[in-house]
């Protein structure tokens, strides 16, 4: 448990312990949920009326605001709010992440390297993108890479370019990111994309039937 969550945990019991019996068992509920030692905390310490329990207030308004903030930041990278929370619960945030609005500004400065099978790929896929293949993928695919070359992972909603992305930068790669939405929000901002002859399309392999409801722009490709 992370100290954050466990702060909120120590707040909100704190807050409703006025409606908890005050037997001497009882000091113990809050350090166990929170992960502190027993003595840590008395009964007395977060009494009705004590200043610890005013404390104890502010600070919970305080992390549960920052909590909202932090999680409005995550569906913002997002035009649809609906991705933005299944993106959240499907990343496991172990590779950094850039915006697509990020990537348009940095985008030739960056190596862009594609996470989908080759056929995906064919289909479409983002301007001068390298393909590099998930179940496929090698580390001698980007042996001519330099180890601090700035490289974006991308693939249809970025599951597989993060596991791709944990590979390299396991491998030494240090700056090294996951476009958040990957190439389907790329696509509903409307940004463009490209066929295997490097020439404009509006084709867009949605994957399957499934996953293709969150591709809301161009011609889906299954």
């Amino acid at each position: 448990m992370g100290i954050f969550t466990s702060e909120i945990i120590y707040c909100i019991v704190g807050l409703t312990r006025s409606n908890v019996p005050r037997s001497g068992g009882d000091k113990a509920i809050i350090p166990a949920l929170a992960g502190w030692p027993a003595a840590a905390v008395s009964n007395e310490a977060v009494g009705r009326d004590s200043p610890p329990l005013r404390w104890v207030n502010s600070r919970l308004f305080l992390m549960l605001n920052l909590l909202l903030f932090s999680t409005l930041i995550t569906v913002a990278q997002t035009k649809n709010k609906a991705y933005g929370l299944l993106l959240k619960g499907m990343y496991k945030n172990t590779v950094p992440t850039i915006s697509c609005a990020e990537l348009k500004k940095q985008q030739k400065d960056v190596v862009l390297l594609d996470t989908r099978p080759k056929t995906e790929f064919a289909v479409s896929h983002l301007p001068q993108a390298r393909w590099v293949g998930y179940k496929e993928f090698e580390l001698s695919r980007v042996a001519d890479l330099p180890k601090n070359a700035a490289i974006v992972v991308y693939c249809s909603v970025g599951y597989r370019s993060e596991r791709v992305g944990e590979k390299l930068l396991a491998a030494g790669y240090t700056n090294v990111r996951n476009l958040y939405g990957s190439l389907f929000e790329w696509v509903n901002e409307g940004n463009s994309v490209v066929d295997s002859t490097e020439q404009p399309t509006k084709r867009v392999h949605a994957y399957s039937p499934t996953w293709g409801i969150w591709l809301q722009k161009g011609e889906k490709v299954y």
